[in-house]
């Protein structure tokens, strides 16, 4: 249609109605044809004709012609009565969360529209191309960026022709005349995205130009007030620019406009340096005002309003860090933007994207920026850096502490300028951070008294929120250390728990407080009361999932916590649903890393308590998930765990070479704790096939990287090792040694697994210093206790039916029934004090 007098033309050339000549009114002739009929007209792209006399012809057949419904498609709504709106937004994508059941059901029956598109018009140019697990995250994100938008995933598919799909992607996210087409009997209009959106933007008036040109400056969904604030239109202006379909009203009351309409402004906007310069500054300094109001709310209870905004602006916040940064900002952006965007991304796993930010800010640092006050900055700077393990997870989380590597360079030197210039005072809560991270992953007491001394002075300032931070990271600095040797007592760590619990409460802060039960969980858990800290937890974990703040990361991760305490009471099915939930949790949000270690954690502890058939297959799922998406050292942990479960399983040539590879990204990162474990496993290997003095050197290794990684467990099962290999050797004198040391480490860790493993060895020691009754006694307390690994029980199992002949059957039975009866600890105690 080209204008209004086209219209009653083509309706009655369409519906073959007679023509009307010598009549003065063809309006009233359709009429008539249509006033006694159901039907349906479809006038598409009417846009253009939106005058007045095409919406007076549309009125009038619309209130005369009652039956006959209209449905008109058009970037701007008609207003006028009786008009039902219905937005067209773009096709469903998949989300990381939900890509698997893509591909559950087949892509020709996914509830995906975009993906199903995609497939249907790559198949026009290619037609053997599927999509599968190898191109559907690929292809997701393609249907994402274009937000679903039917000729965009139309154009983007029809060069599979001739790219690969991540240069698809590629040119997509960075070129909007990337997306055109050379087919001829495509109309003009049609032909790029570019020549569509040059089509509407033709009719629009100068000053709403201008309008739509600053708004394009946001790089996600924006508020009302931020759009007020930063471009200075009004209320009135934003609703007509949502009826005209530039931009989108979303039911949460905020406005967007398409992506890709945005780069076809935005491009406009850069072009005119000046007026770019200036919606630039105004809107950092908006986002630097919002985020230091936030900052301040969510040290109480405006943690809901604190996530909601950072949800919505999050895009927006790192667009306004890139710019500030260039422009030379660094120190307001640590002032107001990093205190915020901290929180949000220990709480919603945006780690890595934070730690790149720090980089880009510390990079123009070392470049010569200049700020008032250099190493303060610097030092916060670090301190976000270096509050992550390298897979992403907080360090103020208790989540594979000591598996990952941190970034330990960026704590030392924060450290080192910390220690020369600055009281932990000055820097609130940076400072309190600093000196539990440090203290916890670098020098156990190296600043455990500078937290304590600031105590006294966040309590005279009135600093609520960071006295409470402090006691909670003072108690947590307190808890791995030894009660009964005086280092510390249960009542100071109990002490600033509570209080720290009672200030969070008092200031409404569920988050903190959620964290601050955990901890009081983590103490009864080192008591020995489990029912206590289960229940502790639980209740940490209600509050971390309360519906203000819903931190799923955290919650889920106490999991871990409670399924080690039912590992302790013999539940291990329950354990082991614990793990599982974890794993469910993080795989459902896109969390890959998270979910890898609660998988390898139900792996092990199965081949400890369970099936070892179940512990290889968890296992495979651990190392597919890794190949995929996960680091290379926790690639190194995934097949170190597969060939501890290959030799359990018998087969010790297939262990070694998995062995092997994870010596290899052991040794690259230089990671201790790894290679503590590698020198295990072949020692193990070694031990088996009676190769002495091989495994002799392989548990030397194994003891002196654990001692340099300060790895108790790990120094226990090492010793534990060298006191077997004496005991082969006859030599019981060393033996003893061992074993003894062996038992106080793990009295130290308070492990009952790897206790009763060194026990059961004790029993084989036994046989050598001639004391029959007594290996009977403690191998048949072993074979009974519930905490004894599988591998355990099968030693001491073979090792008692040898002993069943020495001596006569009711000596035997009553030996064993006494085993049966002693308590663990009391018996470590004794041999300790008999073998020392």
């Amino acid at each position: 249609l080209t204008d209004h007098n086209s219209i009653i033309p083509a309706i009655q050339n369409e519906l073959s109605i007679p023509s009307n000549a010598g009549q003065d009114n063809p309006l009233q002739h359709l009429i008539s044809y249509l006033r006694s009929r159901q039907m349906l007209l479809i006038l598409d792209n009417f846009e253009h004709l939106l005058n007045t006399e095409s919406i007076s012809l549309i009125s009038e057949l619309a209130h005369n012609a009652a039956q006959t419904k209209i449905l008109i498609t058009s970037r701007e709504r008609l207003n006028i009565q009786g008009e039902y709106l219905y937005p067209v937004e773009g096709l469903e994508s998949p989300t990381e969360e939900t890509l698997l059941s893509v591909l559950e059901v087949g892509s020709e029956q996914s509830a995906f529209g975009a993906i199903r598109l995609f497939e249907q018009s790559a198949q026009r140019v290619q037609p053997s191309f599927k999509v599968n697990r190898e191109n559907i995250k690929t292809i997701a994100q393609i249907c994402q960026f274009v937000q679903g938008m039917p000729l965009a995933i139309e154009l983007a598919a029809a060069w599979i022709e001739a790219l690969p799909l991540e240069e698809i992607h590629k040119e997509v996210k960075q070129d909007l005349d990337f997306l055109k087409s050379e087919l001829r009997d495509i109309p003009d209009r049609q032909r790029s995205l570019r020549a569509v959106f040059d089509s509407s933007w033709s009719k629009l008036s100068k000053p709403t130009r201008s309008t739509i040109k600053a708004l394009s400056i946001f790089r996600s969904s924006f508020s009302r007030e931020a759009a007020q604030s930063i471009t200075g239109l009004s209320a009135k202006t934003l609703l007509e620019l949502a009826n005209k379909s530039w931009i989108q009203s979303q039911r949460n009351g905020r406005y967007q406009i398409h992506e890709l309409l945005r780069q076809f402004v935005y491009e406009m906007l850069k072009s005119e340096p000046v007026t770019f310069e200036q919606i630039k500054e105004k809107y950092c300094a908006y986002y630097t005002n919002l985020l230091s109001t936030l900052w301040e709310s969510m040290k109480g209870s405006g943690y809901s309003k604190f996530f909601t905004d950072m949800e919505f602006e999050y895009e927006n916040i790192r667009t306004a860090w890139v710019w500030m940064i260039k422009k030379g900002k660094i120190e307001s952006v640590v002032d107001h933007l990093l205190p915020s965007l901290f929180i949000y991304s220990e709480i919603r796993g945006k780690s890595f994207e934070l730690v790149r930010l720090c980089e880009t800010a510390l990079s123009e640092l070392e470049n010569g920026a200049i700020t008032t006050d250099q190493n303060r900055v610097e030092i916060i700077l670090l301190i976000a850096q270096g509050a992550f393990w390298e897979d992403g997870h907080p360090v103020r989380y208790e989540f594979f502490d000591g598996v990952y590597p941190i970034y330990q360079d960026a704590i030392h030197k924060a450290w080192s300028l910390f220690q020369n210039s600055f009281n932990l005072y000055d820097f609130g809560f940076w400072g309190i951070l600093l000196a539990y991270i440090y203290d916890h992953t670098i020098q156990q007491g190296a600043a455990i008294n500078l937290l304590k001394e600031a105590i006294p002075q966040f309590q005279k300032n009135n600093k609520i929120w960071e006295l409470a931070n402090a006691k909670l990271h003072f108690a947590r600095l307190l808890l791995p250390l030894d009660f009964e040797s005086g280092q510390t007592t249960k009542e100071e760590v109990h002490k600033n728990l509570t209080e720290a619990l009672e200030l969070f409460n008092q200031i409404g802060d569920k988050s903190n407080y959620g964290q601050t039960l955990r901890q009081l969980g983590n103490l009864r858990m080192k008591e020995q009361d489990l029912q206590e800290a289960i229940r502790l937890w639980r209740e940490a974990r209600t509050n971390l999932l309360s519906v203000d703040i819903n931190e799923w990361a955290a919650a889920s991760s106490i999991n871990w916590q409670i399924g080690d305490a039912y590992l302790q009471l013999g539940q291990f099915e329950t354990a082991f649903g614990c793990f599982q939930e974890i794993s469910r949790v993080n795989l459902d949000h896109g969390f890959i890393q998270q979910a890898v270690g609660a998988l390898s954690k139900e792996s092990f502890e199965k081949a400890r308590y369970g099936n070892i058939e179940d512990a290889i297959n968890i296992r495979k799922r651990c190392l597919d998930l890794i190949q995929e998406t996960g680091p290379e050292y926790q690639l190194g942990w995934s097949l170190w765990e597969m060939g501890e479960l290959l030799r359990l399983a018998g087969n010790p040539s297939e262990s070694r070479q998995q062995l092997d590879r994870s010596y290899e990204i052991f040794k690259k990162y230089q990671d201790n704790v790894g290679l503590s474990f590698y020198w295990r496993g072949i020692g193990d290997l070694a031990l088996q096939n009676e190769d002495l003095e091989t495994a002799r050197q392989h548990f030397v290794k194994c003891e002196q990287f654990a001692h340099e990684a300060h790895h108790d467990w790990m120094v226990a099962y090492s010793l534990n090792g060298l006191g077997r290999i004496n005991t082969r050797s006859n030599d019981v004198i060393a033996a003893e040694k061992y074993f003894v040391e062996a038992m106080l480490q793990a009295r130290k860790v308070h492990d009952p697994g790897i206790t009763l493993a060194i026990l059961a060895n004790v029993s084989n020691l036994y046989i050598h210093k001639d004391n029959i009754q007594k290996a009977i006694e403690l191998g048949a307390f072993v074979l009974n206790h519930f905490a004894s690994w599988n591998e355990t029980k099968k030693q001491v199992d073979s090792l008692l039916i040898k002993l069943k002949h020495s001596i006569l059957p009711r000596e035997f039975n009553e030996l064993q029934k006494k085993g049966r009866n002693m308590d663990l600890w009391k018996t470590v105690d004794q041999i300790i004090e008999e073998l020392h």
